[in-house]
């Protein structure tokens, strides 16, 4: 790749990881006026008020559902505009089939929300509750207005957080992310001090180790000079 190319790719990168931060602090917003939290029963977890429907949430869900599909695109090298889920789902679970995996946290909850994300026996895709309730929103109006849910938004915004962590991985070979999140965090993120902290699920752990081997010559190098 060229130093060119490899410009143009992060620029990319950038501008599709900082529409991500400012959808989140718009849905970070949203605890202003419904309260994020879990409740528990036995074994049984669910979201106080995942149930709660609003305009803002309808906004968000649209917004997001439109960008997963863009970069999920941009991902696998699909230019047509008309692609469908299911061509995406191929794509992206054929590049990365363990991004189902990938677990991200909050401060009330830890969740994988792709882990559903497949094909069944009749090569139909399943999982992604979310989009299902984004397309009926986006094309059934104020009938579906009850499924742009907090949850829904809280799944599809955890999605394209994923998403955006393996474009980063992809692109740039770490995952030493330019700005801090506001609402979701996971643990594949370098920290502040050699921060070794693992890798995406589909990228093992051979990058991270040399990025980290790195970091301690670095910091070895500066020892020296300081003495």
């Amino acid at each position: 790749m060229g130093d060119l190319e490899r410009y143009i790719k992060e620029r990319d990168v950038l501008k599709h990881w900082k529409y991500f931060l400012s959808l989140e602090k718009r849905f970070k917003e949203t605890e202003d006026y419904v309260y994020h939290g879990i409740a528990t029963n036995g074994n049984e977890i669910s979201l106080i008020n995942g149930d709660t429907y609003s305009n803002n949430f309808k906004q968000i869900l649209i917004l997001t559902a439109s960008e997963f599909e863009c970069l999920a695109k941009e991902l696998i090298g699909i230019k047509k505009k008309n692609t469908g889920i299911t061509v995406i789902t191929k794509g992206i679970l054929g590049k990365f089939p363990r991004i189902i995996e990938t677990e991200i946290e909050t401060d009330y909850v830890a969740i994988k929300p792709l882990c559903d994300w497949c094909f069944d026996i009749e090569k139909k895709r399943r999982g992604l509750i979310w989009w299902d309730a984004y397309n009926e929103v986006k094309h059934e109006g104020e009938k579906a207005f009850t499924r742009a849910t907090l949850e829904n938004c809280l799944l599809a915004m955890g999605s394209l957080y994923v998403l955006n962590l393996y474009n980063i991985e992809s692109t740039m070979g770490n995952l030493d992310l330019p700005t801090e999140t506001v609402y979701f965090r996971c643990q594949y993120t370098t920290g502040q001090v050699l921060g070794y902290r693992g890798s995406l699920p589909d990228f093992g752990n051979k990058k991270r180790i040399e990025r980290k081997e790195e970091m301690e010559k670095q910091v070895n190098n500066i020892g020296k000079k300081l003495k």
